[in-house]
């Protein structure tokens, strides 16, 4: 609600004064008028910039993700959560074709994934099933890693196995030929280290 945000927000996102501004918006149906027009007070409000992550966006239309793109934002997708609530999820082959970062979070324990490799599972199914195989294992290991390092600006410290960053690895069974292709097959049980 607009009402509780500290004041200035908009100045401080524009003047880099605040790394990131994570927000639940257009979460919902897509028929629903308030849903639809959360995004657009998002906007008014002057909140839409390359500081921004929108989480579920399911409401969000192809126009409003050309808007996200020119401004850097992010969306932070959640397809079991919104599958579980309200039987649809954001139209990520649009964010795609609009070039928007997409990074992927289970959201809440209710009606997200048990952890993230339940997340990758269920973000993979819905990509092959809804939007006809849109992200490979190895895209949705980056919406899940580098694309939320850069995303909160800490992509300098993790994300990617460099020099210079802090190592945040597991190991995991499954055949190392076909690594993001294993990440989608593991279950917690087979995470070895």
């Amino acid at each position: 609600d607009v009402k509780y945000a500290p004041a200035g927000l908009a100045d401080t996102l524009r003047n880099g004064g605040a790394d990131l501004l994570v927000i639940h918006i257009a979460e919902g149906r897509r028929s629903d008028p308030k849903t639809r027009g959360e995004f657009a007070a998002l906007e008014q409000q002057g909140w839409l910039t390359d500081r921004t992550a929108v989480i579920h966006g399911v409401a969000l239309t192809r126009a409003d993700f050309a808007k996200m793109h020119a401004a850097g934002a992010t969306l932070v997708w959640s397809p079991r959560s919104n599958m579980e609530l309200y039987q649809e999820t954001a139209n990520v082959a649009d964010a795609a074709a609009e070039k928007v970062a997409i990074a992927l979070a289970p959201d809440w324990s209710p009606t997200g994934s048990t952890n993230m490799l339940a997340e990758l599972k269920f973000a993979k199914h819905v990509s092959d099933s809804q939007f006809k195989g849109l992200f490979t294992a190895r895209q949705l290991f980056e919406m899940a890693s580098a694309v939320p390092a850069k995303t909160a600006r800490i992509d300098d410290k993790v994300g990617a196995l460099k020099p210079g960053l802090y190592a945040d690895l597991f190991l995991l069974r499954g055949d190392a030929k076909a690594p993001y292709d294993a990440l989608l097959k593991s279950s917690p049980g087979d995470v070895t280290l």
